[in-house]
């Protein structure tokens, strides 16, 4: 068939054998641009022929694999596939059970990978080593625009270098790390990111336990951030004080469009 463009095939259960037969078609098809196999048992095996495909494939601009069993071997394969695929511009692997090895290549497809746009990674189990490396990865890159890490396992080191990468960064337009132990020192590193960056315009930073201390550190970089449009600041432990300084700082600020506080302790003092 060569005139289908989007399939879904979410939770049809589904395993590996039927996974390879897809991958085989993938290799020759050049008209499917979207491929949804989430929440069916891709595992490992699965995702090895999935990325066989990739490296040849180059009208596939979807693919979603989230929930599918897929551990650190499976993922290595698929971001092994990045580095040679030049079409895929949307990847999710979200909720599946891998960690810092796999992150690690994933941070090394990042380096020289040109046309993916999108990556969501979150559900996932990638600590601090696994951050650092995808954070050196987008030092490099010059094509992901919208990137998810939320609800993994990092804490201050990896949200530092992603810090770093994103005061560098140029590209990037929406960055989500919410649900991970980034704490106030955390905040401290990201904001002075948000500081000198000029590019991004969605942070999104809920339930990370930054407090009033890393919450007055986020607040005061915003007034010299000229391109955050949108920030989540949900359920991080804050309270009366940082009301006010989120007050001061929405008189000051011209570009914030869109602000979450919800579920903090602001209370009617602040």
């Amino acid at each position: 068939n060569q005139s289908l463009r989007i399939l879904d095939l979410f939770d049809n259960e589904f395993e590996s054998g039927v996974i390879k037969r897809m991958a085989d078609a993938l290799k020759v098809n050049s008209s499917l641009t979207d491929l949804s196999l989430s929440c069916n048992s891709v595992e490992d095996i699965g995702a090895r022929d999935l990325a066989e495909a990739l490296t040849v494939n180059s009208s596939l601009l979807f693919l979603n694999c989230s929930c599918c069993a897929i551990e650190d071997e499976g993922i290595i394969e698929i971001s092994k596939s990045m580095i040679a695929n030049t079409g895929l511009k949307k990847l999710e692997l979200n909720e599946n059970q891998f960690g810092d090895e796999a992150a690690r290549e994933l941070g090394r497809a990042l380096k020289v990978n040109s046309t993916l746009v999108e990556l969501s990674l979150w559900g996932c189990r990638i600590g601090d080593p696994g951050a650092i490396a995808i954070a050196n990865g987008l030092e490099h890159n010059t094509s992901l625009q919208n990137l998810s890490l939320s609800l993994n396992c990092f804490g201050l080191n990896g949200a530092s270098e992603i810090a770093q990468a994103i005061a560098k960064n140029t590209i990037m337009r929406v960055l989500d790390i919410s649900l991970n132990e980034v704490g106030p020192r955390g905040a401290k590193e990201i904001a002075k990111a948000l500081k000198v960056n000029t590019s991004l315009l969605s942070l999104k930073f809920s339930n990370c336990a930054i407090s009033d201390k890393g919450l007055r550190e986020v607040a005061n970089s915003l007034k010299f951030n000229t391109s955050l449009q949108s920030m989540r600041l949900n359920n991080n432990g804050f309270g009366p004080k940082s009301g006010k300084v989120i007050g001061l700082l929405l008189q000051e600020n011209s570009t914030l469009t869109s602000l979450d506080i919800g579920g903090n302790t602001i209370k009617d003092l602040g």
